[in-house]
């Protein structure tokens, strides 16, 4: 009888065969041998499928899964169902793992006997690396506790990424770990399942997983359609901690985090017919409670405010915000 891999790492490919090879190198460069390995092919239509098979036969332990194009949400679905290891991860195919990246997490699982380990994401750049992991005090301590647990929520790839995370199979059970199928922001109910369940939270700053963000042809490239997903995503979200009784207790940081995403991205791309009646019919939900936006910066809370005010009156947030800043008052 075979060995239970400890780790399961599942990979959902769609048309990336300009990042693949990269990618699936940066796999099985790995230091950490009891890795299962699935690689779920979403119906590509590029030479994604001929370069996965060309690392089977270099890796023959590795699993090969074809199904027609269904999306990413379904892809990680299929890869979970087959996977057989202890803990779990997923991997973008566009992304590049350091050679430590599954060491590093597993070591500090093991000192900390956590159910949920995070890792710190770049961005890929030119010159330097561009940290977009937890900042700060996040990375002096292993493990998370009382309120830097809590702030944990409002970091952007903590909540926004399924990526950067091992977790635990029991983890994933007693969440009830979901994978919507969302244009944009499919990453976000699943990310915060994952953070709200957790008994365990422990950091392993020595793993380092890079991103693409905005590569061409990818969702996330462009805003149009991404309003609805992230709204749909937060929506979700929002509803998962109601239920489990988490709401009050994480509000102040997980509403900052969705009180960004949503407003950055009204400011930049504006919204359209169909967006501005989703926020008509969704304006209570849009609502930040008093509580939760008691303590933020007093800029964040004047945004929140005309917001508030927006919705209320029925008025266009971006057009409000373009106007007070033709009258220097609102940067």
């Amino acid at each position: 009888m075979s060995k239970r891999p400890q780790i399961s790492v599942i990979i959902p490919i769609y048309n990336v065969e300009a990042y693949l090879e990269e990618c699936l190198r940066s796999v099985a460069a790995q230091t950490f041998a009891p890795l299962e390995v699935i690689l779920v092919n979403d119906g590509s239509s590029d030479g994604s499928g001929n370069i996965c098979k060309s690392f089977l036969a270099q890796y023959p332990n590795w699993l090969y899964v074809e199904q027609a194009n269904q999306g990413v949400a379904a892809a990680r679905k299929n890869g979970l169902e087959r996977a057989q290891g202890e803990y779990l991860a997923f991997v973008d195919s566009d992304d590049v793992l350091s050679p430590n990246y599954f060491s590093s997490l597993w070591a500090a699982r093991e000192q900390t006997v956590a159910d949920l380990v995070l890792a710190p994401m770049y961005r890929f750049a030119t010159d330097t690396e561009n940290s977009f992991g937890p900042e700060g005090t996040f990375w002096n301590e292993r493990v998370l506790a009382g309120v830097a647990r809590a702030r944990v929520f409002e970091n952007f790839s903590a909540a926004l990424a399924l990526c950067g995370k091992l977790f635990s199979r029991d983890l994933a059970n007693k969440a009830g770990l979901t994978f919507p199928s969302l244009r944009t922001g499919d990453d976000i109910l699943p990310s915060i399942q994952l953070l709200a369940g957790a008994q365990t939270l422990a950091l392993a700053p020595e793993a380092k997983y890079y991103y693409r963000q905005a590569r061409p042809l990818s969702q996330s490239s462009s805003g149009v359609n991404r309003f609805e997903g992230l709204f749909e995503g937060f929506l979700q979200a929002k509803k998962h901690l109601v239920n489990t009784g988490r709401y009050n207790e994480l509000a102040p940081s997980f509403e900052r985090v969705r009180f960004i995403c949503l407003t950055s991205f009204m400011e930049k791309f504006g919204l359209n017919k169909t967006q501005r009646a989703l926020l008509k019919t969704h304006k209570d939900d849009l609502k930040v409670p008093l509580f939760a936006r008691r303590n933020w910066p007093w800029k964040l809370r004047l945004r929140a405010g005309l917001l508030s005010v927006c919705l209320r009156c029925c008025l266009p947030y971006d057009k409000a915000v373009k106007f007070l800043r033709r009258l220097c008052c609102f940067r």
